[in-house]
């Protein structure tokens, strides 16, 4: 299954629980619209105060 999203296409989700931190992986599917290049993109995500927020 997966699911579209602002600029791409989600095709993959994990979340773990260690010890109670919450962390997850998104895969996105997304097209360059200049050139039509297509590629996949893993983001990590942490769990805190109930929100979801990009790892940097």
């Amino acid at each position: 299954m997966s699911h579209r999203a602002p600029g791409g296409l989600i095709t993959g989700v994990n979340v773990n629980n260690y010890n109670g931190r919450v962390t997850g992986i998104v895969t996105v599917q997304m097209v360059q619209q200049a050139t039509g290049a297509s590629f996949t993109q893993g983001m990590a995500l942490v769990k805190e105060d109930g929100q979801w927020r990009v790892c940097q």
